[in-house]
């Protein structure tokens, strides 16, 4: 698998987490790598689309790593149906 694939399944498994949570993972959708928020991520609420992390201090500004560390930390924003 190349470098690219690993980070897009990354990726991949981390959205199913988060959404299984109550969070959306937004990806910049800059194609300039020279641009402030190219490659970043932002995780907003499922229901509202209120941002809860990566807009300070610049939209977007989380990394991969930075989001894997909030989702190994993170709770579930509204609890499970019947619990």
């Amino acid at each position: 698998m190349t470098v690219e694939q690993e980070l897009k399944v990354k990726e991949n498994q981390i959205r199913r987490k988060l959404k299984r949570m109550g969070y959306i993972l937004k990806k910049s959708r800059r194609k300039d790598p020279d641009a402030y928020d190219y490659g970043g991520y932002m995780i907003l609420d499922l229901w509202s689309g209120v941002v809860m992390f990566g807009s300070d201090p610049i939209p977007y500004c989380l990394t991969i790593e930075d989001v894997e560390e909030i989702v190994a930390e993170a709770k579930p924003i509204r609890p499970k149906k019947g619990k």
